[in-house]
């Protein structure tokens, strides 16, 4: 729905259009994208979400770390037991 919205917009449609250049180096036509979106089936979501339970979480902090040893707790608590 978000898609087609934009299209009401000349200002979102500009963006988008520099969004795609951007990202792809080309503009990506509008039925493309929703012809991708239409083809997303139940084992590609399944397919993602494996991929991202089994990928080693990443930790970030900000600010002053004396003991890095706490960020590595955090990680290995965020990973899924095998």
């Amino acid at each position: 729905a978000g898609a087609l919205m934009s299209l009401e917009s000349t200002s979102a449609r500009a963006e988008r259009l520099a969004r795609d250049i951007a990202v792809h180096g080309r503009h990506i036509p509008l039925e493309t994208v929703m012809a991708e979106i239409e083809a997303i089936d139940e084992a590609a979501v399944e397919a993602a979400l494996s991929r991202i339970l089994e990928a080693t979480p990443s930790v970030a902090a900000v600010g002053p770390m004396k003991d890095a040893s706490a960020l590595q707790q955090v990680r290995q608590s965020l990973v899924r037991a095998a």
